[in-house]
């Protein structure tokens, strides 16, 4: 019964990240003969992403995005979308660390 259960979710969970443009999952294509390929997310889809993340991380993790980002690398990403997910972290890491005055500026402008 309770690995039903646990199937049943991952049916579930499965169809949402499929169904919905904001998971990263939306976006890798796997092939037939098990090779993939990582399509670019559009920006507002990006948006909708980064702000899932920050509410997830609100919830379940300590708030701070770019710890929990930096320990899962197996994310599969386009590098365009990597690139600007990144610099969007690293900007509220920076935030962060200037609100709680450790540090006294923004390292970039």
């Amino acid at each position: 019964m309770r690995e039903d259960i646990y199937a049943d979710f991952d049916l579930a969970w499965n169809h949402h990240q499929k169904m919905n443009k904001h998971h990263w999952q939306y976006y890798v294509l796997i092939f037939d003969d098990g090779g993939e390929r990582v399509l670019n997310i559009p920006m507002r889809y990006r948006k909708e992403l980064l702000a899932d993340w920050l509410a997830a991380n609100k919830v379940f993790g300590n708030g701070r995005i770019w710890e929990w980002y930096w320990e899962n690398t197996e994310l599969l990403l386009h590098p365009d979308t990597q690139e600007w997910l990144e610099i969007e972290i690293d900007e509220l890491e920076a935030n962060y660390k200037l609100e709680n005055g450790i540090i006294d500026e923004l390292p970039f402008s």
